[in-house]
Protein backbone atom coordinates (compact mmCIF):
# COMPACT_ATOMS: atom_id res chain seq x y z
CA UNK A 1 0.00 0.00 0.00
CA UNK A 2 2.53 2.05 0.62
CA UNK A 3 4.44 1.42 -2.36
CA UNK A 4 1.03 2.05 -5.02
CA UNK A 5 1.02 5.51 -2.50
CA UNK A 6 4.61 6.66 -3.77
CA UNK A 7 4.42 5.49 -6.86
CA UNK A 8 0.96 6.94 -7.35
CA UNK A 9 0.16 3.80 -9.83
CA UNK A 10 -3.66 3.90 -8.80
CA UNK A 11 -5.74 7.17 -7.55
CA UNK A 12 -4.94 7.46 -3.71
CA UNK A 13 -8.32 7.22 -2.71
CA UNK A 14 -8.43 4.11 -4.35
CA UNK A 15 -5.32 2.64 -3.20
CA UNK A 16 -6.59 3.48 0.53
CA UNK A 17 -9.38 0.81 -0.27
CA UNK A 18 -6.33 -1.81 -0.39
CA UNK A 19 -7.02 -3.21 3.09
CA UNK A 20 -10.15 -3.75 2.43
CA UNK A 21 -9.50 -7.12 0.90
CA UNK A 22 -5.97 -7.30 1.90
CA UNK A 23 -5.63 -7.78 5.46
CA UNK A 24 -8.41 -10.09 5.68
CA UNK A 25 -6.40 -12.61 3.20
CA UNK A 26 -3.37 -12.30 5.24
CA UNK A 27 -5.11 -13.14 8.32
CA UNK A 28 -4.16 -9.89 10.31
CA UNK A 29 -7.88 -8.23 10.74
CA UNK A 30 -11.06 -9.24 9.93
CA UNK A 31 -12.85 -6.99 6.73
CA UNK A 32 -15.54 -5.61 10.08
CA UNK A 33 -12.43 -3.85 12.33
CA UNK A 34 -11.09 -2.67 9.35
CA UNK A 35 -14.20 -1.39 7.88
CA UNK A 36 -14.55 0.57 11.08
CA UNK A 37 -11.43 2.55 10.91
CA UNK A 38 -12.65 4.39 7.48
CA UNK A 39 -15.40 6.22 9.76
CA UNK A 40 -14.22 8.06 12.96
CA UNK A 41 -14.22 10.78 15.48
CA UNK A 42 -11.25 12.79 12.84
CA UNK A 43 -13.37 11.60 9.80
CA UNK A 44 -16.27 13.54 11.35
CA UNK A 45 -14.48 16.60 12.26
CA UNK A 46 -12.72 16.66 8.52
CA UNK A 47 -16.74 16.68 7.36
CA UNK A 48 -17.58 18.87 9.74
CA UNK A 49 -15.28 21.52 9.10
CA UNK A 50 -15.41 21.06 5.47
CA UNK A 51 -18.69 22.04 5.17
CA UNK A 52 -18.04 25.44 7.04
CA UNK A 53 -15.43 25.87 4.87
CA UNK A 54 -17.39 25.31 1.86
CA UNK A 55 -19.48 28.21 3.27
CA UNK A 56 -16.66 30.55 3.98
CA UNK A 57 -16.02 30.18 -0.08
CA UNK A 58 -19.58 30.21 -0.98
CA UNK A 59 -20.41 33.59 0.85
CA UNK A 60 -17.05 35.07 -0.66
CA UNK A 61 -16.19 35.68 2.91
CA UNK A 62 -12.65 34.39 1.95
CA UNK A 63 -11.97 37.62 -0.42
CA UNK A 64 -13.53 40.03 1.91
CA UNK A 65 -11.08 39.36 4.71
CA UNK A 66 -8.46 39.33 1.46
CA UNK A 67 -8.84 42.76 0.59
CA UNK A 68 -9.32 43.94 3.43
CA UNK A 69 -6.03 42.92 4.95
CA UNK A 70 -4.36 44.01 1.93
CA UNK A 71 -5.84 47.37 2.13
CA UNK A 72 -4.99 47.64 5.58
CA UNK A 73 -1.68 46.92 5.87
CA UNK A 74 -0.90 48.98 2.69
CA UNK A 75 0.49 48.39 -0.89
CA UNK A 76 4.46 48.89 -1.02
CA UNK A 77 6.25 46.13 -1.79
CA UNK A 78 7.16 44.69 1.15
CA UNK A 79 3.59 45.59 2.50
CA UNK A 80 2.17 43.89 -0.37
CA UNK A 81 3.85 40.98 0.46
CA UNK A 82 3.42 40.65 4.28
CA UNK A 83 -0.53 41.32 3.16
CA UNK A 84 -0.63 38.45 0.64
CA UNK A 85 1.27 36.08 3.61
CA UNK A 86 -0.91 36.87 6.29
CA UNK A 87 -4.30 36.41 4.44
CA UNK A 88 -2.86 33.06 3.06
CA UNK A 89 -1.62 32.39 6.27
CA UNK A 90 -4.56 33.55 8.20
CA UNK A 91 -7.04 31.64 5.63
CA UNK A 92 -5.70 28.32 5.48
CA UNK A 93 -5.71 27.96 9.24
CA UNK A 94 -10.09 27.22 8.67
CA UNK A 95 -9.71 26.48 4.74
CA UNK A 96 -7.95 24.34 2.69
CA UNK A 97 -4.24 25.71 1.72
CA UNK A 98 -5.56 24.66 -1.99
CA UNK A 99 -8.45 26.81 -2.21
CA UNK A 100 -7.07 29.37 -0.23
CA UNK A 101 -3.73 29.72 -2.58
CA UNK A 102 -6.10 29.63 -5.38
CA UNK A 103 -8.50 32.64 -3.98
CA UNK A 104 -5.43 35.04 -3.95
CA UNK A 105 -3.78 33.82 -7.10
CA UNK A 106 -6.07 35.84 -9.57
CA UNK A 107 -5.90 38.91 -7.17
CA UNK A 108 -2.04 38.81 -7.16
CA UNK A 109 -2.28 38.32 -10.96
CA UNK A 110 -3.94 41.63 -11.20
CA UNK A 111 -2.19 43.62 -8.85
CA UNK A 112 1.11 42.94 -10.63
CA UNK A 113 -0.83 43.92 -14.24
CA UNK A 114 -1.16 47.22 -12.22
CA UNK A 115 2.16 47.52 -11.73
CA UNK A 116 3.54 46.56 -15.05
CA UNK A 117 0.57 49.27 -16.64
CA UNK A 118 1.43 51.65 -14.39
CA UNK A 119 3.32 54.95 -15.57
CA UNK A 120 3.00 54.29 -19.07
CA UNK A 121 1.45 56.93 -21.18
CA UNK A 122 1.47 55.05 -23.77
CA UNK A 123 -0.33 51.90 -22.71
CA UNK A 124 -3.72 52.79 -24.11
CA UNK A 125 -2.42 53.39 -27.37
CA UNK A 126 -1.82 49.74 -27.80
CA UNK A 127 1.49 49.50 -26.05
CA UNK A 128 0.63 45.82 -25.13
CA UNK A 129 2.40 42.26 -25.44
CA UNK A 130 1.50 39.06 -24.76
CA UNK A 131 3.33 37.09 -22.40
CA UNK A 132 4.89 33.57 -23.13
CA UNK A 133 2.20 30.61 -23.35
CA UNK A 134 3.73 29.39 -20.19
CA UNK A 135 1.69 32.39 -18.27
CA UNK A 136 -1.63 31.26 -17.32
CA UNK A 137 -4.51 32.82 -15.65
CA UNK A 138 -6.43 31.55 -13.37
CA UNK A 139 -9.91 32.83 -13.91
CA UNK A 140 -12.52 33.34 -11.06
CA UNK A 141 -14.67 31.35 -10.43
CA UNK A 142 -12.30 28.05 -11.02
CA UNK A 143 -13.97 26.32 -8.19
CA UNK A 144 -10.55 25.34 -6.90
CA UNK A 145 -11.55 23.02 -3.41
CA UNK A 146 -10.08 20.10 -1.95
CA UNK A 147 -10.52 16.42 -3.34
CA UNK A 148 -8.48 13.56 -5.14
CA UNK A 149 -7.67 12.80 -8.30
CA UNK A 150 -7.69 16.12 -9.76
CA UNK A 151 -6.35 17.13 -13.59
CA UNK A 152 -5.27 20.80 -14.04
CA UNK A 153 -6.79 21.01 -17.22
CA UNK A 154 -4.78 23.93 -19.35
CA UNK A 155 -7.27 24.99 -21.25
CA UNK A 156 -5.39 26.67 -24.30
CA UNK A 157 -7.40 28.22 -27.14
CA UNK A 158 -4.93 28.36 -29.66
CA UNK A 159 -2.90 25.53 -29.26
CA UNK A 160 -4.75 22.65 -27.33
CA UNK A 161 -3.71 21.53 -23.56
CA UNK A 162 -0.10 21.86 -22.34
CA UNK A 163 0.69 21.96 -18.79
CA UNK A 164 3.91 22.36 -16.76
CA UNK A 165 6.20 19.38 -16.33
CA UNK A 166 5.35 17.60 -12.57
CA UNK A 167 1.69 19.34 -12.90
CA UNK A 168 -0.08 16.25 -13.71
CA UNK A 169 2.01 13.79 -11.20
CA UNK A 170 1.29 16.64 -8.46
CA UNK A 171 -2.46 16.44 -9.26
CA UNK A 172 -2.85 12.48 -9.29
CA UNK A 173 -1.18 12.45 -5.63
CA UNK A 174 -2.95 15.40 -4.28
CA UNK A 175 -5.88 14.57 -1.67
CA UNK A 176 -7.23 17.98 -1.98
CA UNK A 177 -7.90 19.34 -5.58
CA UNK A 178 -10.39 18.88 -8.28
CA UNK A 179 -10.59 20.50 -11.71
CA UNK A 180 -8.54 23.56 -11.95
CA UNK A 181 -9.11 25.22 -15.57
CA UNK A 182 -6.37 27.26 -16.72
CA UNK A 183 -6.99 29.78 -19.27
CA UNK A 184 -4.10 31.08 -21.72
CA UNK A 185 -4.20 34.00 -23.39
CA UNK A 186 -5.33 33.91 -27.35
CA UNK A 187 -3.56 36.00 -29.47
CA UNK A 188 -6.63 38.02 -30.94
CA UNK A 189 -7.84 39.14 -26.81
CA UNK A 190 -9.42 42.39 -27.13
CA UNK A 191 -6.66 44.48 -25.76
CA UNK A 192 -6.71 45.57 -22.10
CA UNK A 193 -9.56 42.86 -21.66
CA UNK A 194 -9.57 41.71 -17.80
CA UNK A 195 -9.27 37.81 -19.52
CA UNK A 196 -6.96 36.55 -22.57
CA UNK A 197 -4.05 38.77 -22.79
CA UNK A 198 -1.47 39.75 -19.92
CA UNK A 199 -0.32 43.82 -21.05
CA UNK A 200 3.15 44.22 -20.42
CA UNK A 201 3.72 47.88 -20.30
CA UNK A 202 6.47 50.04 -21.10
CA UNK A 203 5.80 51.46 -16.85
CA UNK A 204 7.75 49.63 -13.97
CA UNK A 205 8.02 46.40 -16.16
CA UNK A 206 9.99 48.09 -18.58
CA UNK A 207 12.18 50.72 -16.48
CA UNK A 208 13.31 47.98 -13.67
CA UNK A 209 12.36 44.59 -15.79
CA UNK A 210 14.76 42.23 -13.43
CA UNK A 211 13.00 44.12 -10.33
CA UNK A 212 9.56 43.64 -11.45
CA UNK A 213 10.97 39.69 -12.14
CA UNK A 214 11.93 39.17 -8.60
CA UNK A 215 8.77 41.26 -6.87
CA UNK A 216 6.60 38.74 -9.21
CA UNK A 217 8.61 35.87 -7.98
CA UNK A 218 8.39 36.52 -4.46
CA UNK A 219 4.87 37.71 -4.27
CA UNK A 220 4.02 34.23 -6.15
CA UNK A 221 5.33 32.16 -4.01
CA UNK A 222 4.55 34.05 -0.53
CA UNK A 223 0.83 32.90 -1.17
CA UNK A 224 2.06 29.20 -1.07
CA UNK A 225 4.36 28.88 1.13
CA UNK A 226 2.21 31.14 3.75
CA UNK A 227 -0.71 28.70 2.92
CA UNK A 228 1.00 25.83 3.65
CA UNK A 229 3.05 27.34 7.01
CA UNK A 230 -0.41 28.58 8.09
CA UNK A 231 -2.00 24.98 7.82
CA UNK A 232 -0.26 23.51 10.80
CA UNK A 233 -1.83 25.94 13.40
CA UNK A 234 -4.61 24.55 14.04
CA UNK A 235 -6.16 20.97 14.16
CA UNK A 236 -8.32 21.49 11.19
CA UNK A 237 -5.84 23.22 9.57
CA UNK A 238 -4.20 20.46 7.22
CA UNK A 239 -5.53 16.78 6.20
CA UNK A 240 -2.15 15.29 8.00
CA UNK A 241 -3.55 16.88 11.42
CA UNK A 242 -6.51 14.96 11.95
CA UNK A 243 -4.49 12.19 10.54
CA UNK A 244 -2.16 12.33 13.46
CA UNK A 245 -4.88 13.11 16.18
CA UNK A 246 -6.39 9.89 14.84
CA UNK A 247 -3.41 7.93 15.42
CA UNK A 248 -3.00 9.45 18.93
CA UNK A 249 -6.69 9.09 20.42
CA UNK A 250 -5.98 5.81 18.88
CA UNK A 251 -2.72 4.73 20.99
CA UNK A 252 -4.51 6.85 24.12
CA UNK A 253 -8.14 4.65 24.33
CA UNK A 254 -5.90 1.57 23.88
CA UNK A 255 -3.12 1.86 26.33
CA UNK A 256 -5.15 4.43 28.81
CA UNK A 257 -9.28 4.29 27.77
CA UNK A 258 -8.97 7.54 27.14
CA UNK A 259 -8.76 10.60 24.63
CA UNK A 260 -5.57 11.54 24.13
CA UNK A 261 -4.33 15.47 24.85
CA UNK A 262 -4.89 16.71 21.24
CA UNK A 263 -7.27 18.63 20.57
CA UNK A 264 -8.32 22.07 19.18
CA UNK A 265 -6.95 24.12 22.14
CA UNK A 266 -3.68 22.23 22.89
CA UNK A 267 -3.03 22.29 18.83
CA UNK A 268 -3.00 25.83 19.04
CA UNK A 269 -1.59 26.92 21.89
CA UNK A 270 1.25 24.46 20.96
CA UNK A 271 0.64 25.40 16.37
CA UNK A 272 0.48 29.03 16.51
CA UNK A 273 3.16 30.29 18.11
CA UNK A 274 5.22 27.98 15.84
CA UNK A 275 3.39 29.36 12.94
CA UNK A 276 3.67 32.88 13.75
CA UNK A 277 7.56 32.36 14.23
CA UNK A 278 7.71 30.72 11.08
CA UNK A 279 5.65 33.42 9.09
CA UNK A 280 7.92 35.98 10.53
CA UNK A 281 11.15 34.06 9.21
CA UNK A 282 8.79 33.79 6.05
CA UNK A 283 8.30 37.46 5.21
CA UNK A 284 12.03 38.65 6.46
CA UNK A 285 13.55 35.52 4.41
CA UNK A 286 11.56 36.59 0.99
CA UNK A 287 11.97 40.08 1.29
CA UNK A 288 15.58 39.84 1.69
CA UNK A 289 15.72 37.66 -0.89
CA UNK A 290 13.15 39.09 -3.38
CA UNK A 291 13.44 42.76 -2.65
CA UNK A 292 16.64 43.39 -0.61
CA UNK A 293 18.31 43.02 2.71
CA UNK A 294 17.61 47.56 2.17
CA UNK A 295 14.36 47.35 1.13
CA UNK A 296 13.54 44.94 4.30
CA UNK A 297 15.54 46.80 6.88
CA UNK A 298 15.60 49.96 5.69
CA UNK A 299 13.62 52.62 7.34
CA UNK A 300 14.02 55.22 5.06
CA UNK A 301 14.39 53.48 1.56
CA UNK A 302 13.17 54.48 -1.71
CA UNK A 303 10.17 51.92 -1.32
CA UNK A 304 8.47 54.55 1.17
CA UNK A 305 7.85 56.61 -1.87
CA UNK A 306 4.13 56.87 -3.34
CA UNK A 307 5.11 56.04 -6.65
CA UNK A 308 2.41 55.58 -9.47
CA UNK A 309 2.61 51.67 -8.98
CA UNK A 310 1.30 52.22 -5.16
CA UNK A 311 -1.55 54.83 -6.78
CA UNK A 312 -2.42 52.00 -9.13
CA UNK A 313 -2.62 48.78 -6.41
CA UNK A 314 -3.95 50.41 -4.06
CA UNK A 315 -6.92 51.87 -6.55
CA UNK A 316 -7.44 48.74 -7.70
CA UNK A 317 -8.00 47.02 -4.82
CA UNK A 318 -10.27 49.69 -3.56
CA UNK A 319 -12.32 48.95 -6.67
CA UNK A 320 -12.52 45.53 -5.98
CA UNK A 321 -13.31 45.57 -2.08
CA UNK A 322 -16.22 47.97 -3.34
CA UNK A 323 -17.55 45.27 -5.43
CA UNK A 324 -18.48 43.13 -3.07
CA UNK A 325 -20.93 45.46 -1.84
CA UNK A 326 -22.06 45.86 2.12
CA UNK A 327 -21.26 42.72 4.25
CA UNK A 328 -24.60 40.19 3.34
CA UNK A 329 -26.55 38.57 5.64
CA UNK A 330 -25.00 34.93 4.41
CA UNK A 331 -21.67 36.46 5.52
CA UNK A 332 -22.53 37.82 8.73
CA UNK A 333 -24.50 34.46 9.63
CA UNK A 334 -21.23 32.20 8.81
CA UNK A 335 -18.78 34.09 10.66
CA UNK A 336 -21.01 33.99 13.71
CA UNK A 337 -21.32 30.31 13.23
CA UNK A 338 -17.53 30.17 12.47
CA UNK A 339 -16.48 32.06 15.90
CA UNK A 340 -19.06 29.86 17.68
CA UNK A 341 -17.49 26.34 16.51
CA UNK A 342 -13.90 27.87 17.95
CA UNK A 343 -15.49 28.83 20.92
CA UNK A 344 -17.01 24.90 21.14
CA UNK A 345 -13.82 23.70 20.30
CA UNK A 346 -11.72 26.09 23.23
CA UNK A 347 -14.33 25.85 26.14
CA UNK A 348 -14.69 22.20 25.52
CA UNK A 349 -12.04 21.29 27.93
CA UNK A 350 -9.81 24.35 27.97
CA UNK A 351 -7.66 23.42 31.08
CA UNK A 352 -7.72 26.52 32.92
CA UNK A 353 -11.64 25.41 34.39
CA UNK A 354 -13.85 23.22 33.78
CA UNK A 355 -15.05 22.81 30.26
CA UNK A 356 -19.02 22.36 28.94
CA UNK A 357 -17.81 18.68 27.88
CA UNK A 358 -17.81 17.85 32.08
CA UNK A 359 -21.33 18.17 31.45
CA UNK A 360 -21.85 15.05 30.09
CA UNK A 361 -20.50 11.61 30.67
CA UNK A 362 -16.41 11.35 30.13
CA UNK A 363 -15.79 10.81 26.57
CA UNK A 364 -18.68 11.31 24.93
CA UNK A 365 -18.34 15.14 23.92
CA UNK A 366 -15.40 15.42 21.51
CA UNK A 367 -13.76 18.19 18.96
CA UNK A 368 -15.77 16.48 16.00
CA UNK A 369 -19.69 16.74 18.09
CA UNK A 370 -19.96 20.92 17.95
CA UNK A 371 -18.10 20.62 14.28
CA UNK A 372 -20.60 18.14 12.76
CA UNK A 373 -23.60 20.14 14.55
CA UNK A 374 -22.45 23.85 13.32
CA UNK A 375 -22.26 21.72 9.68
CA UNK A 376 -26.04 20.74 10.11
CA UNK A 377 -27.35 24.30 11.36
CA UNK A 378 -25.58 25.35 7.77
CA UNK A 379 -28.03 23.75 6.25
CA UNK A 380 -30.72 24.86 8.46
CA UNK A 381 -30.60 28.84 8.38
CA UNK A 382 -31.66 30.74 5.64
CA UNK A 383 -29.37 32.69 3.95
CA UNK A 384 -31.59 35.98 4.11
CA UNK A 385 -34.35 36.97 6.06
CA UNK A 386 -35.86 38.88 3.15
CA UNK A 387 -38.29 36.07 1.90
CA UNK A 388 -36.84 35.65 -1.75
CA UNK A 389 -36.79 31.69 -2.95
CA UNK A 390 -34.31 29.85 -4.80
CA UNK A 391 -34.92 27.29 -7.51
CA UNK A 392 -38.42 25.44 -6.66
CA UNK A 393 -39.87 28.23 -4.72
CA UNK A 394 -37.54 27.20 -1.32
CA UNK A 395 -35.95 29.68 0.95
CA UNK A 396 -32.36 29.13 0.58
CA UNK A 397 -29.96 28.57 2.72
CA UNK A 398 -26.40 28.92 3.69
CA UNK A 399 -24.96 25.76 2.34
CA UNK A 400 -26.89 23.54 0.26
CA UNK A 401 -26.53 19.99 -0.47
CA UNK A 402 -25.69 20.44 -4.68
CA UNK A 403 -22.89 22.37 -3.64
CA UNK A 404 -21.68 20.14 -1.54
CA UNK A 405 -21.83 17.35 -3.70
CA UNK A 406 -19.80 18.85 -6.32
CA UNK A 407 -17.40 20.60 -3.71
CA UNK A 408 -16.78 18.64 -0.87
CA UNK A 409 -13.28 16.30 -0.87
CA UNK A 410 -14.79 12.87 -0.62
CA UNK A 411 -12.57 11.27 -1.74
CA UNK A 412 -10.32 12.44 1.44
CA UNK A 413 -12.52 10.73 3.70
CA UNK A 414 -11.68 7.56 1.90
CA UNK A 415 -7.76 8.63 2.79
CA UNK A 416 -7.80 8.97 5.92
CA UNK A 417 -9.71 5.93 6.55
CA UNK A 418 -6.85 4.12 3.95
CA UNK A 419 -4.45 5.91 6.73
CA UNK A 420 -5.99 5.16 9.70
CA UNK A 421 -6.48 1.28 8.81
CA UNK A 422 -3.05 1.02 7.95
CA UNK A 423 -1.97 2.65 11.25
CA UNK A 424 -4.35 -0.13 13.29
CA UNK A 425 -3.09 -3.11 10.92
CA UNK A 426 1.08 -1.88 12.01
CA UNK A 427 -0.16 -2.28 14.89
CA UNK A 428 -1.64 -5.40 15.17
CA UNK A 429 1.00 -7.33 13.22
CA UNK A 430 3.39 -5.77 15.70
CA UNK A 431 5.17 -4.16 12.66
CA UNK A 432 5.41 -0.48 14.13
CA UNK A 433 7.19 -2.02 17.26
CA UNK A 434 9.47 -3.98 15.17
CA UNK A 435 10.27 -0.64 13.12
CA UNK A 436 10.67 1.33 16.04
CA UNK A 437 12.52 -1.18 18.18
CA UNK A 438 15.45 -1.51 15.39
CA UNK A 439 15.77 2.20 14.81
CA UNK A 440 18.81 2.14 17.19
CA UNK A 441 20.61 4.84 15.61
CA UNK A 442 19.22 7.57 17.40
CA UNK A 443 20.56 6.71 20.62
CA UNK A 444 23.67 8.20 20.06
CA UNK A 445 22.65 11.32 18.98
CA UNK A 446 20.91 14.21 21.23
CA UNK A 447 17.29 14.73 21.27
CA UNK A 448 17.24 17.70 19.92
CA UNK A 449 19.63 16.64 16.89
CA UNK A 450 17.89 13.68 16.89
CA UNK A 451 14.16 15.23 16.22
CA UNK A 452 16.36 17.91 14.03
CA UNK A 453 17.39 14.98 11.63
CA UNK A 454 14.06 12.89 11.55
CA UNK A 455 12.34 16.10 10.54
CA UNK A 456 14.94 16.70 7.59
CA UNK A 457 13.95 13.59 6.50
CA UNK A 458 10.39 13.90 6.70
CA UNK A 459 10.38 17.11 4.67
CA UNK A 460 12.36 15.66 2.14
CA UNK A 461 10.24 12.20 1.99
CA UNK A 462 7.34 15.00 1.68
CA UNK A 463 8.39 16.75 -1.51
CA UNK A 464 8.06 13.90 -3.48
CA UNK A 465 5.05 12.03 -1.62
CA UNK A 466 1.62 12.67 -0.57
CA UNK A 467 1.54 14.76 2.56
CA UNK A 468 -1.24 12.63 3.87
CA UNK A 469 0.08 9.28 2.38
CA UNK A 470 3.92 10.76 4.70
CA UNK A 471 1.78 10.88 7.63
CA UNK A 472 0.14 8.14 7.42
CA UNK A 473 2.38 5.95 6.80
CA UNK A 474 4.64 7.17 9.59
CA UNK A 475 2.55 7.98 12.74
CA UNK A 476 2.59 4.07 13.64
CA UNK A 477 6.64 4.04 13.03
CA UNK A 478 7.22 7.22 15.55
CA UNK A 479 4.87 5.97 18.64
CA UNK A 480 7.02 2.80 19.57
CA UNK A 481 10.19 4.78 18.70
CA UNK A 482 9.26 7.70 21.13
CA UNK A 483 7.88 4.87 23.73
CA UNK A 484 10.65 1.94 23.27
CA UNK A 485 14.08 3.69 22.25
CA UNK A 486 13.55 7.35 23.53
CA UNK A 487 11.61 6.58 26.52
CA UNK A 488 9.44 9.87 25.32
CA UNK A 489 5.98 10.48 25.55
CA UNK A 490 4.49 9.82 21.95
CA UNK A 491 3.57 13.50 21.36
CA UNK A 492 7.38 14.07 21.22
CA UNK A 493 7.54 12.35 17.80
CA UNK A 494 4.04 12.60 16.66
CA UNK A 495 3.73 16.28 16.45
CA UNK A 496 6.50 17.52 14.96
CA UNK A 497 6.55 14.54 12.37
CA UNK A 498 2.54 15.78 11.42
CA UNK A 499 4.39 19.28 11.09
CA UNK A 500 7.19 18.53 8.59
CA UNK A 501 5.07 16.56 6.31
CA UNK A 502 2.91 20.06 5.91
CA UNK A 503 6.90 21.85 5.40
CA UNK A 504 6.62 20.96 1.28
CA UNK A 505 8.29 24.33 -0.30
CA UNK A 506 11.07 22.91 -3.15
CA UNK A 507 8.95 21.26 -5.58
CA UNK A 508 6.10 22.48 -8.01
CA UNK A 509 4.56 18.38 -7.18
CA UNK A 510 5.85 18.84 -3.64
CA UNK A 511 2.10 20.28 -2.59
CA UNK A 512 -0.99 21.41 -4.30
CA UNK A 513 -0.61 25.33 -3.63
CA UNK A 514 3.08 24.89 -5.20
CA UNK A 515 1.52 23.10 -8.28
CA UNK A 516 -0.68 26.11 -8.59
CA UNK A 517 1.85 28.78 -8.31
CA UNK A 518 4.13 26.75 -10.47
CA UNK A 519 1.03 26.42 -12.83
CA UNK A 520 0.64 30.18 -13.39
CA UNK A 521 3.72 30.61 -14.91
CA UNK A 522 5.87 33.44 -13.02
CA UNK A 523 8.04 31.17 -11.54
CA UNK A 524 10.49 28.32 -12.56
CA UNK A 525 11.56 24.93 -10.65
CA UNK A 526 14.95 26.51 -10.05
CA UNK A 527 13.46 29.44 -7.91
CA UNK A 528 10.99 27.14 -5.93
CA UNK A 529 13.91 25.34 -4.79
CA UNK A 530 16.36 27.88 -3.87
CA UNK A 531 14.13 30.20 -1.96
CA UNK A 532 11.85 26.73 -0.49
CA UNK A 533 15.04 24.58 0.62
CA UNK A 534 15.96 27.37 3.40
CA UNK A 535 12.44 27.90 3.92
CA UNK A 536 12.44 23.82 5.08
CA UNK A 537 15.17 24.37 7.40
CA UNK A 538 14.21 27.76 9.25
CA UNK A 539 10.23 25.70 10.07
CA UNK A 540 11.86 22.54 10.78
CA UNK A 541 13.94 24.79 13.48
CA UNK A 542 11.38 26.40 14.62
CA UNK A 543 8.98 23.21 15.37
CA UNK A 544 12.12 21.64 17.24
CA UNK A 545 12.36 24.98 19.17
CA UNK A 546 8.77 24.60 20.25
CA UNK A 547 8.89 21.05 20.53
CA UNK A 548 12.25 21.72 23.11
CA UNK A 549 10.46 24.39 25.03
CA UNK A 550 6.49 25.30 25.43
CA UNK A 551 5.94 21.84 24.15
CA UNK A 552 7.27 19.97 27.21
CA UNK A 553 5.10 22.26 29.31
CA UNK A 554 2.11 21.85 27.61
CA UNK A 555 2.00 17.95 27.10
CA UNK A 556 5.07 16.44 29.46
CA UNK A 557 6.78 15.31 26.57
CA UNK A 558 9.91 13.89 28.83
CA UNK A 559 7.44 11.16 30.31
CA UNK A 560 5.91 8.72 28.60
CA UNK A 561 2.18 8.22 29.39
CA UNK A 562 1.98 4.49 30.24
CA UNK A 563 4.46 2.05 30.13
CA UNK A 564 5.70 1.79 26.59
CA UNK A 565 7.44 -1.76 27.75
CA UNK A 566 4.99 -3.31 28.83
CA UNK A 567 2.34 -2.36 25.93
CA UNK A 568 3.05 -0.80 22.88
CA UNK A 569 6.85 -2.22 22.67
CA UNK A 570 6.10 -5.88 23.30
CA UNK A 571 2.46 -6.48 21.73
CA UNK A 572 3.09 -3.71 18.66
CA UNK A 573 0.57 -1.02 20.02
CA UNK A 574 -2.56 -2.53 19.01
CA UNK A 575 -4.95 0.04 18.06
CA UNK A 576 -8.59 1.14 17.97
CA UNK A 577 -9.87 4.02 16.67
CA UNK A 578 -10.32 6.25 19.51
CA UNK A 579 -13.43 9.17 19.50
CA UNK A 580 -12.17 12.80 18.67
Amino acid sequence: MAVFWVAEALPLAITSLIPIFLLPIFGIMSTMKTAQAFVSGPTMLFIGANVIALAIEKTNLHRRIAFRILLTLGVRPKRLMLGFMLTSWFVSMWMCNTATTSMLLPILESVLRQIEESGDGNNASGMTKHRSENMAEFEEPHKACCADGAKCITFDETRGTCSPPGLKRQQEKDAREPVIVVYVARPDAAEGSDHGSVPVSQGYAKRDPEGFRKLAIGLTLSICYAANVGGVATINGAIPNMIMKGEADSQWQTNLGKNSPVNFTSWAAYGIPIALINLAFLWLWMNSFYLGIRSTFGCFSSEERNTEEDKAVEAYLRREHKKLGPVSVDQILVSMLLLTLVAFWVFREPGFMSGWADLFPTGYMVDATPAVLIGLLLFVIPANFTGSSGKGGTVPTLMDWDTMQRRFPWSVVMLMGGGFTLAKACGVSGLSKWIGTNLSIFDALPRWFMLFVILVLVALLTEVTSNPATCSLLMPIVVPLALCQLQLNPLYLMYPVCFATSFAFMLPAASPPNAIVFCYGRIKTSDMIKAGAIMNVICVAAVVLGTETWGMALFDLATPPWNGTATTCDMGGKSGMGGM
